[in-house]
Formats: structure tokens, C-alpha cells, sequence
């Protein structure tokens, strides 16, 4: 299959998927993805947010698995593994930044948090 120029999601469907757990934007955004195409999404035959055991077990197996393309094009030019031509329409590399309440932010890291919101257009109101 990962000699074609592109494939389409309905031909995923008999393969068994790695997948982040279900609390993830990752994995809500892939559910996303299959529904809006009128497809159940894919049943993860393995649960895991580790990318060594992620990695290890498409290495030794026929499962599939989503990672940021940045990632896979990486592990791709190693040429153990290839990526898939499809694009997921729905996915999107959300950004998050998490911090203790107490004592809050040095004045270096509240820098660090206003460039971000600046970036991503989250402004100063934005969640934190």
C-alpha cells in the first residue's frame, strides 16, 4: 500500500492501529478525521503514549500507527519505516504549555508564554 501516490482512509480498515489514548487531541482529532469521512474510527489494537514503544511495535509488526509528520519524516529517512500518502484532514498540531501555580513564572518564562500567545493568536486572554 505504501507504494501508491495516494491512499484513501476506507482502505486502513483491516489493519490494527497504535493510538494515542482517547483523552489525547491526537487521537480526537483522528476520530474526527474517520467521522467526517462517514467512517467508524478505527479501534486501537494497542493503546500507548510512548513514542519507543509506538515505534517498536510498527517495527515488528503490521500496525499502523499516527505521528506529527515532522517525526515520521524522520523515522521515514531512517527506511525502517514508510508513511502512508494520506492526508488527515482533520489533524492539527496543537500547542499547550503548562506550568506550576506556585511560585508562577520567572520573568524570562512569562516572555517565553506571551511570544507563544502572540504566535498562535491566543492573545493574553488566551487559556493557561
Amino acid at each position: 500500500m505504501s507504494k501508491r501516490r495516494h491512499i484513501q482512509l476506507d482502505m486502513l480498515g483491516g489493519f490494527g492501529w497504535v493510538l494515542p489514548p482517547h483523552e489525547t487531541s491526537m487521537r480526537r482529532q483522528l476520530e474526527a478525521t474517520f467521522r467526517e469521512a462517514g467512517m467508524d474510527a478505527p479501534v486501537a489494537t494497542v493503546e500507548s503514549m510512548s513514542f519507543l514503544t509506538n515505534r517498536a511495535l510498527i517495527l515488528a509488526s503490521e500496525l499502523i500507527t499516527v505521528w506529527p509528520e515532522h517525526l515520521a519524516d524522520v523515522e521515514a529517512r531512517t527506511g525502517l519505516i514508510k508513511v502512508l500518502p494520506l492526508e488527515l484532514a482533520k489533524t492539527e498540531r496543537p500547542l499547550g504549555v503548562w506550568w506550576r501555580t506556585a511560585p508562577g513564572l520567572s520573568p524570562s518564562a512569562q516572555l517565553i508564554v506571551e511570544a507563544l500567545r502572540t504566535v498562535s493568536g491566543a492573545g493574553a486572554g488566551g487559556r493557561h
